[in-house]
């Protein structure tokens, strides 16, 4: 095999390689911006809080939700997880 028709050979082979890691890449990507199969549906959670609680303020970051409530004079924040309503941290407030 002449030295040329080799070169060519291998030049060949590598645009292939290239073309095929840059389809497996580009696969990759629509399939990560798709979201995986997270939809943006609205969700119906409950959220449990303390009997008697006064909700003062409530904030919504991604997928948590702060509650600062007050039962009996004393202030509190919940963060709950917003999709499923499950509390994730409570945090008590002292004067």
């Amino acid at each position: 095999m002449e030295p040329n028709l080799r070169a060519l050979k291998v030049i060949v082979i590598g645009l292939g390689v290239v073309i095929v890691v840059g389809l497996g890449a580009l696969i990759v990507g629509i399939v990560n911006r798709a979201g995986g199969g997270r939809s943006d549906a609205p969700v119906a959670a409950q959220f449990t809080l303390p009997p008697n609680a006064e909700v003062l303020e409530m904030d919504l970051d991604g997928d948590r939700l702060a509650l600062r409530y007050r039962v009996n004079g004393v202030q509190s924040i919940q963060l709950f997880d917003a999709r499923s309503g499950k509390a994730v941290a409570t945090v008590a407030l002292t004067p």
